[in-house]
C-alpha cells in the first residue's frame, strides 16, 4: 500500500516537476542569447549618433555609454547613417539605465543577436566612450573624460 501511494505521488507530481525544469531551462537560454532583462523596441526615428524615438512611445532614448558629433558637426550626419543602417531593420533590446536631466531614457540597446549598439558605434568610429558616465563599461577610458 505504501508503495502504491508513493508511485501515485510520484505520477502525479511528475508533470509538475519537468513542466518547472522545462520553463527554468527556456528562461536560462533566453537570457544566454540576450543577456539583458528590458523591453524590445521598434526604432521610429533615430536623432543623431546617439539619440533614437522608438515606435511605442513618442519617447527619446539615449545610448548608453556614447558620446556621437552632433548633426551640425562635421561627422555628425555619418554618425547617424551608421546607426539608421545598424538598427533600423532590427527591433531592439534594452536594458534601462537611468532618466537623464533632458528626461531621455539613458539605455544599453542590443540587437537581436545580442551586439550592444553602442559598442558597435565605438567600434566603427561613430562615437567615443562617454567616460563621465560610462564607468569605463566599453574599456576605452584612459586618464581623461570624453
Amino acid at each position: 500500500m505504501k508503495r502504491a501511494a508513493i508511485a501515485l505521488i510520484v505520477v502525479l507530481a511528475a508533470p509538475f516537476v519537468i513542466g518547472a525544469l522545462a520553463w527554468a531551462s527556456d528562461a536560462f537560454f533566453k537570457e544566454e542569447l540576450h543577456p539583458i532583462y528590458g523591453d524590445r523596441y521598434q526604432v521610429a526615428r533615430v536623432i543623431d549618433g546617439d539619440t533614437i524615438t522608438v515606435s511605442q512611445s513618442d519617447r527619446r532614448i539615449r545610448l548608453f555609454g556614447i558620446d556621437a558629433l552632433e548633426m551640425d558637426e562635421p561627422g555628425g550626419e555619418a554618425a547617424r547613417n551608421f546607426l539608421v543602417a545598424l538598427i533600423s531593420t532590427d527591433d531592439l533590446l534594452s536594458d534601462f539605465i537611468e532618466e537623464d536631466r533632458y528626461g531621455r531614457m539613458v539605455a544599453r540597446l542590443y540587437l537581436p543577436n545580442g551586439q550592444d549598439v553602442s559598442a558597435l558605434m565605438i567600434e566603427a568610429g561613430h562615437a567615443v566612450e562617454f567616460c563621465l558616465y560610462s564607468g569605463n563599461h566599453y574599456g576605452t577610458c584612459g586618464d581623461s573624460d570624453a
